[in-house]
């Protein structure tokens, strides 16, 4: 079995000039490195390196399935319809995309005023506007990756700065970051240092079939 951790940090607690000084490192010792969002007008061609990068990050780690580029191509279709591009990021080496990370607009906030739990007719009405008009204002952190040659660089800090510091900017005052496994010490060092806590424990299992 393997656990899993999803971290909470909200920009009222978050360790801003900790992250900066971090950041300012990462940046000082490797100066080709550039951060930028996502670009909508290409987006197939930014969904197949993320995808890249994502597959190859995620190799080695224990349970992992590389995804499908069909797969991913269907994931793609659904978040395109509630993607946020100013909440998924892209650092690039001398402009090549080596690490990403994609969060998304947090849509169980707006889905609490569709009581009745249906979308139609009028609830997916209801749920466009409270994620276009600002009833949506924590974002979940889903997929981060980093090529294997820039492990250990600090890469990771350069995207959770972006996420967690940018994001107030672009309306999301607090974060969800899921999914950080059990065995990858340094990301819930960096997470635990920048004033996140523990908000959910999940567990994977094994079995024979």
């Amino acid at each position: 079995a393997m656990t899993m951790w999803a971290y909470y940090v909200h920009k009222k607690y978050v360790r801003e000039d900790k992250m900066h000084r971090g950041v300012a490192l990462v940046r000082r010792r490797y100066p080709g490195l550039t951060i930028r969002t996502l670009d909508m007008s290409r987006l197939d061609e930014e969904a197949a390196t993320i995808l890249d990068i994502y597959n190859e990050a995620w190799s080695e780690n224990w349970g992992h399935v590389p995804m499908r580029p069909a797969e991913f191509a269907q994931l793609v279709k659904e978040m395109k319809q509630i993607v946020d591009p100013k909440i998924v990021f892209i650092i690039e080496d001398a402009g090549v995309p080596v690490a990403f990370t994609l969060s998304l607009p947090n849509l169980n906030l707006a889905l609490r005023h569709v009581p009745s739990g249906r979308l139609f007719p009028t609830g997916a009405l209801t749920l466009l506007a409270r994620g276009t008009f600002g009833g949506v204002y924590e974002c979940r952190n889903l997929l981060m990756g980093v090529r294997k040659a820039y492990h250990g660089r600090g890469l990771d800090a350069m995207l959770n700065v972006a996420t967690i510091v940018e994001g107030p900017a672009a309306g999301y005052d607090a974060c969800e970051m899921s999914w950080v496994l059990d065995v990858n010490a340094p990301l819930r060092n960096a997470l635990h240092h920048m004033g996140a806590v523990i908000d959910k424990e999940y567990a994977m299992l094994e079995m024979a079939i």
